[in-house]
Formats: structure tokens, C-alpha cells, sequence
């Protein structure tokens, strides 16, 4: 798969836009907005970004002041991210780190995110503000990223364990009713989102837990296009 998505992300055109997720910006427009930093944002204003190949969604969410921590398979994806980034001038927020996301040790990795010491490698996250402070994860973002069941669970809890207590989780993805259209997502059922099953999963981990589905037309570079079957999740609040 990895060879998959850097031949998909290694095209000149971004493949799916370079605009962000319009679920995901009308999401991010209702949170407490955050004072757009010179470098790295305050403590407690970090999003982790899950699957974000080109980097459309968090190089938007950087240029509302957020720094960005995100994660891709794809090599490809990176760099197009810090291109999309150093074209908005938001190069300084972004990290982003070509890792594994159905493997045990990135589960691992991230739950190691908001308390580990300050890595001064390339391979590790800078989580700490200048003055050695963990940074708290306001967010996590989890758009059209479509694994297996299990790994997905352990993503949603990984991502949970490292959010501030007033913490949120956005997922939007392709729901089961997808394979009726040809607008974009696997053509596997059981890599479709289900509302009932994150429901299951995420109603242990937060307090409030709203799950949307319905279809939508989809204008998002040339691989998401035309009228799809949408599911889409706001939780807030990490219980203790």
C-alpha cells in the first residue's frame, strides 16, 4: 500500500485538492479560536492529524494558529504537505512523520506524544514548547482514513489517551452505503464506516459523542468527486 499512495501523492496535481475538507473546516471554525503564533502555537493547541497524505487538512488548520503533528505512510504525501505549507507560509507548525498507522509500535508512538522528553532526532516529534513543556493535543482528525476495524479502534484510543480532558476527535469517512456510488473510497464493506460501531468504540471515550450520516457532493480534487455517502463525528470531552 505504501507503494499505492506514493504513486497516487507522487502526481504534479494534488489528488484530492488543496483545500481543506469542508466537514472538517466548518468543524474547526465552531472550536475557540487560537492566536495565530510566529512559530510554535501555545501549549494545549496541538492537532494530531492521522492518514493526512498531502496535507490539506492540516496545512489548514495551521493557518488558524494550530501546530499540526501529522502522520502518513507515504513519503510522497510529506512532501507535498511541506510544499502545500511553505506556500501558506505555515511551514514552521507543521511536523509530519511517514509512519506505519496499522502497526503496534505507532499505537505505541502516539500514546507517547504528549508526555515523552523533547527528541532532538529527525524521526521524533518535537512535542514540547520552547521552554520543555509538554504540549497538550486539543484535537485529533481522522478524514478519510479507512483501515481495518481493529486498527481503527486502537487509533481512536491511542488518539483519546493523549487529548486535554476538554479534548476533541473529528472522523469524517465513506459509511457503508458508499458502494452504491463512484465518487471516491474502498470498495471493501468492512473498510466503510459504521455509525453504530463508533458509536460502540467512542462512547466509552467521550463524554458527548455525535455520529452524522447522509450523502454529500463530494468537489475535492480529481479521486473525490460527485454525490458519496458521508459519516462524519464530533466528540468532545475525554472521559477520566
Amino acid at each position: 500500500m505504501k507503494d499505492f499512495w506514493n504513486e497516487r501523492y507522487g502526481a504534479q496535481d494534488y489528488a484530492y485538492g488543496k483545500a481543506p475538507n469542508q466537514g472538517l473546516k466548518e468543524f474547526l471554525s465552531a472550536q475557540q479560536p487560537v492566536q495565530k503564533p510566529v512559530t510554535h502555537s501555545p501549549q494545549g493547541k496541538s492537532i494530531l492529524f492521522l492518514a493526512e497524505g498531502e496535507g490539506r487538512n492540516a496545512v489548514y488548520a495551521a493557518t488558524l494558529g494550530y501546530h499540526v503533528v501529522a502522520i502518513d505512510y507515504s513519503d510522497e504525501g510529506r512532501q507535498k504537505t511541506m510544499n502545500l505549507a511553505a506556500e501558506m507560509g505555515v511551514e514552521d507548525l507543521i511536523e509530519y512523520f511517514v509512519m506505519d498507522l496499522t502497526s503496534e509500535d505507532t499505537f505505541a508512538w502516539i500514546q507517547e506524544l504528549a508526555k515523552n522528553p523533547k527528541q532532538e532526532t529527525q524521526n521524533e516529534p518535537n512535542i514540547h514548547d520552547g521552554n520543555g513543556v509538554p504540549r497538550g493535543f486539543i484535537g485529533a482528525v481522522f478524514c478519510f482514513t479507512h483501515l481495518p476495524v481493529d486498527v481503527c479502534n486502537s487509533l481512536y484510543h491511542a488518539c483519546a489517551s493523549i487529548l486535554d480532558p476538554n479534548g476533541w476527535f473529528f472522523i469524517e469517512g465513506f459509511g457503508k452505503d458508499q458502494l452504491q456510488y463512484q465518487s471516491g473510497g474502498p470498495k471493501n464493506e468492512e473498510l466503510l464506516f459504521d455509525e453504530d460501531d463508533l458509536r460502540g468504540v467512542l462512547e466509552p471515550l467521550f463524554e458527548k459523542v455525535v455520529v452524522l450520516s447522509g450523502n454529500k457532493i463530494l468537489d475535492e480534487g480529481p479521486f473525490h468527486q460527485g454525490e458519496g455517502h458521508l459519516v462524519t463525528v464530533h466528540a468532545h470531552g475525554v472521559k477520566q
